[in-house]
């Protein structure tokens, strides 16, 4: 709407500290003048509005909660995937859940986030860099040193498009530090820029898969060796160590896994 401007102020407190007076003071530097009408759903903040903005005429919004029913306070209180429904589609992608699957090659990170995703009818992310390898057909000695940081950029923006659509959570097939280690195995290369990506995104939760999984040649995988997936993974998780990211390792079948990540995030992102 053209003849509408909306103006952000940010505060940080809750119901029981919140600072009217102090909250007034910087509404009324951020508009810069003359406050004719204040809005609200509370008849019971007649008079704190009469106080501090005596010349506005404080108008009532669906007091009764007919069209909308419920309030800022009963969403801070119970949560906002209690009324999902009701939050605005642009807020939606900040209260997002994400939920990262990392592990080296062949232990089936690409299998636990679809069905996770099902699972929680929501989006999910895949393997950026696998999806690069397949349309060069391989990365042992195809890939070059510039093409991590733009797998990880990709990835990155990937994982944007689908918080924007996700259902409270989105399921996230590895990051930058896996991106990083394969710049590592396939080109003997450490770069920082995939390091400093590493130590900056953030996670609710990430899952570690160990390599005690049958290993399967899909044409792109090389390291099958037992001993060499052990020092894969004992690699990667130097690296997420590295760069402060914590996560939690699942081993067991493929049923197992799928069993121990739902109980994971009932735990510790409560979703």
């Amino acid at each position: 709407m053209k003849n509408v401007k909306v103006i952000e102020v940010e505060d940080y407190d809750g119901d029981a500290d919140y600072n009217w007076e102090e909250g007034s003071v910087k509404i009324k530097e951020k508009i810069d003048r003359n406050i004719d009408v204040v809005f609200s759903s509370e008849k019971g903040y007649d008079p704190i509005f009469q106080e501090l903005y005596p010349e506005a005429t404080h108008i009532l919004v669906d007091e009764k909660r007919e069209h909308v029913p419920i309030s800022a306070t009963e969403i801070r209180e119970k949560g906002v995937f209690q009324y999902w429904d009701y939050i605005p589609e642009v807020a939606k992608p900040y209260f997002v859940k994400k939920v990262v699957i990392l592990g080296t090659e062949s232990c089936g990170k690409s299998t636990l986030t679809r069905n996770l995703a099902l699972m929680y009818n929501t989006t999910y992310v895949s393997e950026y860099g696998r999806d690069i390898c397949e349309e060069l057909g391989g990365c042992d000695g195809i890939m070059v040193d510039e093409d991590y940081p733009l797998i990880a950029y990709g990835h990155k923006l990937k994982e944007y498009k689908a918080s924007k659509k996700a259902n409270k959570i989105v399921f996230i097939d590895t990051e930058a530090a896996v991106t990083q280690f394969y710049s590592e195995l396939y080109n003997r290369k450490t770069q920082r820029v995939l390091a400093e990506i590493a130590r900056l995104q953030q996670y609710d939760l990430c899952l570690f898969l160990e390599p005690d999984v049958e290993w399967v040649d899909d044409g792109l995988r090389v390291h099958g060796e037992q001993q060499i997936r052990e020092e894969n993974n004992q690699r990667l998780k130097e690296l997420l160590n590295e760069y402060g990211i914590s996560f939690v390792s699942i081993s067991g079948n493929y049923r197992e896994r799928l069993e121990k990540a739902i109980e994971l995030i009932g735990e510790r992102v409560g979703v």
